[in-house]
């Protein structure tokens, strides 16, 4: 009696040592998207806590205007920010003893609306 060949015509079955191509091309895509939303997602952080220190130091300058009676002036060091004076044709923004200020807007570089600095009170809003 002949002994059964477990498999037709002696083959072996087919044994997987590894990944197939598409398997890698699928993994390395996802990998890729996954970096990209974390660069995007770092850069918009980066943004936005700038925009929060502009509004604090604001914030702790006229402040200090209050206390010391004395005026304090804000002048955009960087060009990460552009003042639009409300009241006068300065470039700085100034913060009274009184707590009122000359006002205006702080701008982005690229002309968006950050922060309104109301010239009678001095008040500090965010516009986002």
């Amino acid at each position: 009696m002949p002994i059964s060949q477990p498999y037709p015509n002696n083959s072996t079955p087919y044994v997987s040592n590894g990944f197939t191509l598409i398997e890698l091309l699928i993994v390395m895509a996802i990998m890729s998207l996954m970096a990209v939303l974390v660069v995007i997602n770092a850069a918009g952080k980066n943004d936005r806590q700038n925009e929060v220190n502009l509004i604090r130091d604001l914030q702790i300058l006229r402040q200090e205007a209050i206390n010391s009676s004395q005026t304090r002036i804000y002048e955009p060091s960087n060009n990460a920010f552009l003042y639009s004076p409300a009241v006068s044709d300065s470039s700085t923004l100034i913060f009274y003893p009184d707590g009122s200020s000359t006002g205006g807007d702080i701008l982005s570089e690229d002309g968006k609306k950050l922060v309104s600095i109301n010239w009678y009170d001095g008040a500090i809003s965010n516009v986002r």
